[in-house]
């Protein structure tokens, strides 16, 4: 799980600052601090023409990423990134798809069919003569995540859950539950063979140390402002 070698001063700093993991399953957190980098400089430098860059940029990232031979974790879920930064422009398109229920339908149901689509293939081990099935599924994934979004928040949307204290306490702890999912899924993962309860424990645990987290910031924060 962690990284063996020399834990000298160098290496600590570096490991602290996010660019020597210790952890292997942490390679996403050292990805998000790159893209909210790049993301300050972008639109500090270039914030006239900043939306006209990303997504540029984002296929120049994928196709460095694919010749260098890279795993494809690191680029198949970064449209998400994307998604973020153009959803105030698209957001006027998102409400008119909300009120077309075949088209928001179909979405949802494509996305539901790609992914069954996926697992099939994976599970079933098939294979191509013409072309490599890894290729094939990392496409699917890529294109998986934008629709995954999109039908999450047209089922928020069409749903329309209540609030309440648990789901606002789980909203307000999102982020740290994104940092530190697959940190419990890999320590986890290895004491609990059985798929669905291992899902189930790693959820449970994650909610409640990500809120525990939350909280005792924000007693620490409040604590430094008397």
């Amino acid at each position: 799980m962690y990284r063996q070698g020399n834990f000298g001063v160098v290496n600590f700093v570096l490991g602290a600052l996010g660019f020597n993991l210790y952890n292997s399953v942490l390679w996403y957190v050292l990805e998000i601090l790159g893209v909210y980098i790049l993301f300050y400089l972008i639109n500090r430098f270039a914030s006239s023409f900043a939306k006209q860059i990303w997504l540029p940029l984002y296929f120049i990232f994928v196709l460095t990423a694919v010749i260098l031979d890279s795993g494809t974790w690191w680029y198949i879920s970064t449209s998400a990134f994307l998604i973020g930064i153009y959803f105030s422009d698209l957001k006027g398109l998102f409400c008119k798809l909300l009120s077309k229920r075949m088209l928001y339908s179909g979405i949802v149901l494509l996305t539901f069919v790609l992914y069954s689509a996926m697992q099939l293939i994976i599970i079933t081990d098939f294979k191509l003569s013409i072309i490599n099935i890894n290729y094939i599924i990392t496409a699917m994934e890529m294109i998986l995540t934008p629709l995954f979004l999109v039908s999450v928040a047209i089922l928020v949307q069409i749903l329309q859950f209540r609030s309440n204290r648990i789901l606002d306490e789980i909203g307000k702890s999102s982020y740290n539950i994104y940092l530190y999912h697959m940190l419990f899924y890999y320590w986890i993962g290895n004491k609990i063979e059985n798929t669905v309860l291992c899902v189930i424990a790693v959820s449970i645990i994650t909610v409640c140390f990500s809120v525990f987290l939350r909280k005792v910031f924000a007693f620490l924060s409040d604590r430094t402002k008397v």
